[in-house]
């Protein structure tokens, strides 16, 4: 088996539509989180330039929902890869507004010479944040008051987001068994999308 090599580059796009709130409303199945006892510092992230941000980030780190993150960032992400084997990784959407409904979609791979890996071979899903408490030591070990932290990956396509939050995005490309040897590359749409003032 050859290994591949590929790089996905983000792209963000803002623009003004409708709010559509219909997947929040009752009895629609949708995922409330628990408000976060950690507060956002005002000044830190009034010293965010954009009203959204897009980056790259490390699939090891779980990144607080309150902070403006600052570790590992990156526009792009290269990967090797065997064949039939997945990677990962996570991109990260903060913003200084409240965005009625964030998205994504992924892009096919292609290599240079027009060999494909298929969008529906690339996942996304938006990371979630549940309440736990801190076990630094082991279970037995409680240090620390609870918090949200990143954990359950929810396959859904859109999301609402609140001013001065981070919103992790869960990247995976299985490539297939059969894919040629090569680099492939690709990108991802990010919507953040705002309601018309009315």
């Amino acid at each position: 088996m050859k290994n591949l090599l590929f790089g996905l580059l983000y792209f963000i796009s803002t623009g003004l539509i409708a709010q559509d709130e219909s997947f929040s409303k009752p009895g629609n199945l949708f995922y409330n989180e628990l408000p976060n006892p950690a507060k956002a510092k005002k000044d830190e992230w009034g010293s965010v330039k954009n009203v959204v941000s897009v980056s790259f980030a490390s699939d090891n780190i779980r990144y607080p929902k309150q902070q403006v993150p600052n570790q590992n960032l990156r526009k792009g992400w290269d990967a090797t890869a065997w064949r039939g084997e997945k990677v990962h990784t996570q991109l990260l959407i903060w913003t200084t507004k409240n965005i009625p409904s964030a998205s994504f979609k992924a892009g096919k791979l292609v290599n240079k010479k027009g060999i494909e890996i298929a969008a529906e071979n690339i996942t996304l899903g938006f990371v979630r944040y549940v309440m736990s408490d801190q076990f630094d030591g082991g279970c037995d070990h409680k240090t620390g008051d609870s918090s949200l932290v990143e954990d359950p990956i929810d396959i859904i396509s859109k999301i609402k987001m609140e001013e001065n939050t981070v919103q992790p995005v869960w990247l995976t490309i299985q490539v297939p068994a059969s894919t040629p040897q090569g680099t492939y590359e690709g990108s991802i749409t990010i919507n953040a999308l705002k309601k018309i003032p009315t």
